[in-house]
């Protein structure tokens, strides 16, 4: 019985914190600003437990942990003040952050 605490323990902290990304539709580089803009928010919304609502946009203490310090949390998300590049940049640490690699489909 002790076993199975211990691994039930260990599989429920390694399955949430480790979060499935999606592939890629096209390579980073190729996608243009709406595709980056949906791609942030469905990072973002699924580290958050897949529920848009709750994010909380510009609220400091739900800002991921990956978020680049030089792209802006704000309280309108990716809508606006945020370029490509910082996009770019936002997904990839998100990736680095769950250890995934950028794989296109």
């Amino acid at each position: 019985m002790y076993i199975f605490i211990i691994c039930y323990v260990f599989m429920n902290f390694f399955l949430q914190n480790r979060l499935m990304l999606p592939t890629l539709p096209k390579p980073l580089g190729d996608m243009g600003y709406m595709d980056l803009r949906d791609l942030s928010v469905t990072l973002v919304r699924n580290e958050h437990g897949g529920f848009k609502r709750r994010i909380g946009w510009g609220k400091p203490d739900t800002k991921p942990v990956w978020w680049p310090s030089h792209v802006p949390w704000t309280s309108r998300g990716v809508q606006s003040g945020v370029s490509t590049d910082q996009m770019r940049d936002l997904i990839r640490a998100c990736y680095h952050h769950h250890q995934q690699a950028l794989e296109v489909s």
